[in-house]
């Protein structure tokens, strides 16, 4: 995609222990670095979506294994944030890679942004650091997840 070489796709349908069917997909390209992978799937839509609510408060909560499919969206209301539904895919993680992921995507253009709007660079950064926080193997700072899915899919 970035190079317009040959990259490598790999695609393995499987099945998750009380998820169910799922498609796990990876693209790596030895050209360039480019790599993506994403989990899919391959359930059909359930009748009701889900809310799904993580209070950590043990620094142990941020190794639970999170599926989150491309439609959930995901609040840590602590700190006031919302991380949108993926239009990439799916995703199979840790609470720990879900906070990890936001900090380092909310830390793109922070320079550039402390150049041009340094109050919201500012805010930006006390977010990020509630983050790492969080996501703190062994941290006691309380905070609550909340996984929201329409398709009823995540876990």
């Amino acid at each position: 995609v970035e190079c317009h070489e040959q990259g490598t796709t790999r695609i393995l349908p499987s099945t998750i222990p009380w998820f169910g069917r799922v498609v796990v997909m990876s693209f790596s390209c030895p050209h360039c670095g480019l790599s993506n992978s994403e989990v899919q799937s391959a359930a059909e839509i359930q009748p009701l979506g889900h809310r799904i609510t993580l209070t950590g408060a043990q620094g142990t909560d941020v190794n639970r294994q999170v599926i989150r499919t491309r439609y959930a969206t995901i609040t840590v209301p602590e700190i006031e944030l919302e991380m949108p539904a993926t239009p990439g895919g799916g995703v199979l993680t840790t609470v720990e890679g879900l906070l990890t992921r936001a900090a380092d995507d909310l830390e793109m253009n922070q320079e550039e942004r402390r150049a041009s709007a340094p109050e919201q660079a500012a805010a930006i950064d006390g977010v990020v650091a509630s983050l790492r926080t969080f996501a703190c193997n062994g941290s006691t700072a309380p905070f609550t997840l909340v996984l929201d899915d329409p398709t009823g899919n995540s876990q």
